[in-house]
Parts: C-alpha cells; sequence; structure tokens
C-alpha cells in the first residue's frame, strides 16, 4: 500500500515538475535536442510553429521518460500526443542504459549527482527535503527508489522523516507544487537515516 501512495504522489510531482514554464528553464541536452530534431524531420510538420510544438513535446517526453522511466506515460500526454510518446520511450531506453551516457544526460539537464542526509517533509502535495541548516529542495523519489521508509503512514504525521538521500539535484528554477521550490532533487534511493 505505501509504494502504490507514494506511486500516486511522484506522478502527480511529475506531472507539475513538467509544465511548459519549468522546461523553459532547464538546459536541454545536445544528445536530446538532435534526437528531437530527427523525430520533427521525420513527422515532416507543415507550418512553424507545429515544428516547436512537436520539438517541445519530444524534449518533455523524453525528460518525463529518462527522470521517471518505472512511471507510464501520463493519460493527459500519452497516445494523443505522438512526440511526447516518442520522446518518453527514448527517455527509457536512455535511463536504462545507464553509465556514462546517463551522467551526460542529466549533466545536460543541468542536474548533478548529490548523496545527502536531512529531513523529509512528506504529506499533501508536499515532499521538501530540508539538509544542510536551511537549505532545502523538492524531492521527488524514482519508482522503487523508497526503501525501508514506509512514506504512506508517515505522510500521514505531521513530523519529519529522517532519510539518507541519493539522486541528481536541479539547477535553479521553479519546481514542486506550483512552483514554489527553487530546486528539486530527483532520487534514485531514499533510505532511512539512523
Amino acid at each position: 500500500m505505501a509504494t502504490t501512495r507514494l506511486q500516486l504522489l511522484a506522478c502527480s510531482v511529475l506531472t507539475l515538475a513538467l509544465t511548459p514554464k519549468a522546461l523553459a528553464f532547464q538546459p536541454v541536452p545536445l544528445e536530446v535536442r538532435a534526437l528531437a530534431h530527427v523525430f520533427v524531420k521525420a513527422s515532416r510538420p507543415t507550418l512553424p510553429s507545429q515544428e516547436a510544438t512537436l520539438r517541445e513535446d519530444f524534449i518533455r517526453g523524453f525528460s518525463s521518460g529518462f527522470m521517471e522511466p518505472g512511471f507510464p506515460e501520463t493519460a493527459d500526454q500519452g497516445p494523443d500526443r505522438p512526440a511526447f510518446a516518442a520522446g518518453h520511450r527514448r527517455g527509457v531506453e536512455y535511463a536504462q542504459a545507464g553509465g556514462p551516457i546517463s551522467e551526460r544526460i542529466w549533466a545536460g539537464f543541468g542536474y548533478h549527482p548529490v548523496r545527502l542526509r536531512g529531513d523529509w517533509f512528506l504529506g499533501f502535495e508536499t515532499s521538501v527535503f530540508r539538509f544542510g541548516g536551511l537549505k532545502s529542495c523538492w524531492l521527488r523519489p524514482q519508482r522503487h527508489a523508497v526503501v525501508g521508509v514506509d512514506a504512506a503512514t508517515e505522510s500521514q504525521r505531521p513530523r519529519p522523516i529522517k532519510v539518507q538521500v541519493v539522486g541528481y539535484m536541479s539547477p535553479r528554477g521553479e519546481h514542486g507544487h506550483l512552483g514554489m521550490s527553487t530546486c528539486e532533487i530527483i532520487a534514485t534511493a531514499v533510505s532511512p537515516d539512523a
């Protein structure tokens, strides 16, 4: 039950984090731009505005698939949006490849690896990780990243969860619920901090 509730929370966080406004502020890796270019040319759009829309949808889909490879496309961004769906599939492929290419893509999106300890405040429309004093970021765990923490039960309590987080920190921007956090950490592992 804990995994299911956490999956729903992370999926809603993903949808909020990948709004057009959020995408506009993050860098896009050269490899992803090239993949989007190939997709757009193969699609043969008739208007320049269609090219831009296809390119943006592909990049948004790639970002979604790469950063959240365990989550399927969301219903409002899938079958009727072929560029998003194609980008999502390619993003998942790159995430599953791992290794140096994966690190290059993370860096291209402006994210850098982190390993931190701190307090996770989890609840309705809240997933804030406070570390290093007063510094805090939106925490977005990947599917299956949370081990040994009953997030569903803990989210019902008004106290922080002490955790260790391994993942990637975003560049400064608007992240999380309503873009209220200046950074986010996409966690590949979250475990209790003893």
